[in-house]
């Protein structure tokens, strides 16, 4: 185990764990036992000094894409946030990247980023519901539904690091497209 919840500061879980670019840390998500997107803290943990810090507060799901930024969720949407891999910090203000991202009350956002840049996500809102489209974002924000998945309730969508295929996620099943 890497982390462990302090339920005596209101912890409740330590989600979504994923490597930073040369394995050395590690950024996750802290949900707290009460509240929901507004008070889950995103942080990293340095693996090299066994320590962690919390990053910033009110978003989920961090994930470092190539340009040297966090992508993250806040409910129904996306934000970005220059981000500082040699001291492990954020750097400047983050700003609105995509609105209509199904996130649910967990906090998890329909959203993966490829180690080429290539992002997709599930349109929607806030605990989302009903049947999806998956769509592509190219680097000037234009979505394009793909045509390939079919319509389904999609609860979370991954790309490979190629980004040539997906794995999406129903409640009862997982596809590969």
């Amino acid at each position: 185990m890497l982390t462990k919840p302090d339920r005596e500061r209101g912890e409740a879980d330590h989600l979504w764990p994923e490597f930073l670019p040369g394995g050395e840390a590690v950024l996750f998500t802290i949900t707290q036992v009460t509240g929901g997107i507004e008070t889950a803290q995103v942080a990293v943990l340095d693996l090299r000094i066994g320590t962690s810090k919390v990053l910033f507060r009110g978003g989920s799901h961090a994930r470092y894409v190539p340009s040297g930024h966090l992508v993250y969720a806040v409910t129904g949407a996306l934000r970005a946030v220059a981000f500082d891999l040699g001291r492990l910090e954020v750097v400047g203000t983050p700003a609105p990247v995509l609105e209509g991202v199904v996130t649910t009350l967990l906090p998890a956002a329909d959203v993966a980023v490829s180690a080429n840049g290539s992002l997709v996500y599930v349109p929607g809102g806030p605990t989302g519901g009903g049947h999806r489209t998956v769509v592509a974002v190219d680097r000037q924000g234009r979505t394009t539904p793909l045509s390939g998945p079919p319509l389904a309730a999609y609860q979370t969508v991954k790309v490979s690091p190629d980004g040539k295929r997906l794995a999406l996620a129903t409640e009862d099943d997982v596809w590969i497209h």
